[in-house]
């Protein structure tokens, strides 16, 4: 089947942050961090950030990607004849006004993912029955889930755990403009020299349809590796 598009949406929200004494500046740094902001999203966080005391960031953004409780979504149309016990499908509501359809197995990168209702709702479980939500939470494999996405190495597989063609997910049959949900938004703050970390404002209020904490744990991991030499983009000479 057509591997699923339209599963990252990025949603850049730009902060221009002005520093006023650029003397002291060493080296600019362009850490990224990953971490999941609600039930819909992995977010993939990123700042540049100048001089190697000052707390001075010039630009901040955000990157959304969907969860498979999204995306997992099959768009069913008049000619479709899914039945309820359909092995490679889970369904909500069955023949109801309200009915979604969901992919059963998903593939994401390395892993293999098993739909499940609880309460209501679908979520994705591993072989050992762990919720996606849970895994992710370690910043190293929502890294890899951003990545596979990124390269749309994500796709339904049908009960024999082989690619299922002949369906697509929901978000392939609407535009962008209905996916996205906000524009990209520029706003300037300025910040006199923060000597540390605690004294820089608080970035979830600029993000304030998420989490508060959740976007700080984004940013946090983002900041932790603004001095890590990889990440490092180059010197000034001042």
């Amino acid at each position: 089947m057509k591997k699923i598009s339209l599963l990252s949406f990025v949603f850049f929200f730009i902060l221009m942050i002005v520093g006023c004494d650029k003397q002291n500046m060493t080296y600019t740094s362009h850490p990224v961090g990953y971490a999941v902001i609600s039930d819909t999203f992995v977010a993939k966080g990123s700042l540049n950030y100048v001089s190697d005391k000052p707390y001075n960031v010039n630009w901040l953004s955000m990157e959304l990607y969907y969860l498979p409780s999204v995306w997992g979504e099959i768009e069913v149309t008049e000619e479709m004849q899914i039945t309820e016990n359909d092995p490679n499908f889970v369904i909500i509501d069955y023949n109801s006004t309200n009915q979604k359809v969901f992919a059963k197995y998903v593939h994401i990168g390395e892993n293999t993912w098993t739909a499940e209702i609880d309460t209501g709702q679908v979520k994705y479980v591993n072989q050992d029955g762990v919720n996606i939500l849970e895994i992710l939470s370690n910043e190293q494999e929502a890294k890899a889930y951003v990545e596979a996405l990124e390269f749309q190495n994500a796709y339904f597989l049908d009960f024999e755990l082989v690619m299922l063609s002949g369906y697509l997910s929901k978000l392939d049959t609407i535009s962008a403009e209905d996916v996205i949900q906000k524009v990209s938004e520029v706003q300037v703050v300025e910040i006199l020299w923060a000597e540390t970390i605690s004294l820089l404002p608080d970035f979830s209020t600029y993000f304030p349809d998420y989490d508060s904490t959740k976007i700080n744990t984004l940013f946090q991991r983002v900041f932790d590796k603004a001095e890590q030499d990889e990440f490092r983009t180059g010197v000034f000479i001042g």
